[in-house]
């Protein structure tokens, strides 16, 4: 054996549940979503679970309640994207067991999120 293996079949101790937090406009979905694919993991996007119709949000209980059967039903691993801290607390955080930080360039961020200081801006 040459020692390697195809790194999207997990071996021992590899990490398993990530969460990917970034700026608005870091790339953090398409990121993440391939991370996923590319590990066998379920992807999680924290802003499906939270906006729904019409922009409509949820309860912090429900947002919780929501975000709690997502990991759950990933028992596999996941792939948590964006972080909601003010609504979900330490839940995604306490259990991810690597957070990653992706942060962009100045220039690479659209100019119509540069000025974004809305308060949704900051939860992602």
């Amino acid at each position: 054996m040459d020692g390697t293996r195809d790194v999207t079949e997990p071996g021992p101790g590899v990490l398993q549940r990530f969460n990917v937090r970034g700026i608005s406009g870091a790339g953090k979905s398409t990121f993440s979503a391939d991370l996923a694919d590319r590990l066998g993991l379920a992807y999680i996007e924290l802003d499906a679970l939270y906006h729904g119709p019409n922009w409509s949000e949820p309860t912090i209980e429900e947002f919780r309640a929501r975000v709690h059967a997502a990991m759950d039903a990933a028992a596999q691993g996941w792939v948590i994207d964006g972080s909601y801290d003010s609504k979900l607390g330490e839940i995604v955080v306490a259990a991810a067991e690597t957070i990653i930080w992706l942060d962009a360039v100045q220039d690479d961020i659209p100019p119509a999120l540069e000025a974004d200081d809305s308060p949704d801006s900051q939860q992602c």
